[in-house]
C-alpha cells in the first residue's frame, strides 16, 4: 500500500507532463484521460503485443458486418 501512496504523485506527474507536451487545450480533456490511461494500461504488454493481440482475436467470437447494421444474418 506503501508503494502506491508514493506512486501516486509521480503518475500524476507524468500525466501532467505528457498533457503539457502532446495537447495545448483541454477541451477534451477525458479523451486524454482515457488516451494516456490506455497507453499506461499497454505499456507493459509491449514485449508481447503481437502474442496479446493474437489471443483476443483467437478467443473473441466472430463479428459479422451485417451485425454493425442491425442487420438479421
Amino acid at each position: 500500500m506503501h508503494q502506491v501512496i508514493i506512486a501516486c504523485p509521480a503518475l500524476a506527474g507524468m500525466f501532467k507532463a505528457w498533457l503539457r507536451g502532446m495537447h495545448h487545450s483541454v477541451d477534451h480533456l477525458q479523451d486524454y484521460i482515457n488516451e494516456y490511461t490506455y497507453r499506461l494500461n499497454c505499456s507493459g504488454m509491449k514485449k508481447n503485443i503481437f502474442d496479446n493481440f493474437m489471443n483476443r482475436v483467437v478467443c473473441h467470437p466472430p463479428v459479422f458486418v451485417k451485425s454493425w447494421y442491425g442487420l438479421s444474418a
